[in-house]
């Protein structure tokens, strides 16, 4: 009967031991798959945000196009409005090359624009560096009269570390001096 106990208790802790081990997989999965909803949750809002970003870029593109299109019907008209006002001849080139000059504006306005935001980067980053630059230099000046006020502090201790050695150097040589006369005045004694 008791061996009957021992194995039943035996079964028992180790039916307990895999249920808690079952329970702590169970946990660990559930955790894991937390992390991977979380990935999930975050790639797709990366999704919508280079959807959203694509987007934009037809919108650009769509923009561009039409840009272009009416650069293109402007240069289609030129010739007509060169050819009304009674010019003759080579007026095709000009217009063509009315075209390009006027491609290579919007390219040099875009080019502008570009370096305007460029420019305006460099000055906001340049006015972050003029800050920590005057932080570092506060921080240079407190470090420096920190420097100043141990340094003082350390001469003052010296000085009066030497001024106590005066003192007892010259309390040694008095006392070296008494014993030298107390020696003198006992020695003849001594002799006698």
């Amino acid at each position: 009967m008791a061996a009957e106990t021992k194995a039943d208790a035996a079964r028992q802790v180790k039916a307990l031991e895999e249920y808690e081990e079952s329970v702590s997989i169970v946990r660990r999965v559930q955790r894991e798959r937390d992390v991977v909803a979380r990935e999930l949750a975050d790639l797709a809002a990366r999704r919508a945000e280079v959807h959203a970003l694509e987007a934009e870029l037809v919108e650009v593109h769509k923009a561009l196009g039409a840009a272009r299109a009416s650069r293109a019907a402007e240069a289609d008209a030129r010739p007509c409005v060169l050819m009304s006002e009674g010019t003759h001849g080579e007026s095709a080139d000009v217009c063509k090359g009315l075209a390009d000059d006027d491609e290579f504006a919007l390219a040099k306005c875009i080019v502008g624009e570009e370096l305007d935001k460029i420019i305006d980067e460099l000055a906001a980053a340049t006015s972050e560096l003029s800050e920590a630059e005057d932080v570092l230099i506060e921080e240079a000046d407190r470090a420096a009269l920190a420097l100043r006020r141990c340094d003082s502090e350390m001469k003052l201790r010296f000085e009066r570390l030497m001024d106590r050695f005066a003192s007892l150097m010259d309390v040694e040589s008095r006392l070296a001096m008494r014993s030298a006369s107390i020696f003198s005045e006992c020695s003849p004694r001594l002799r006698n």
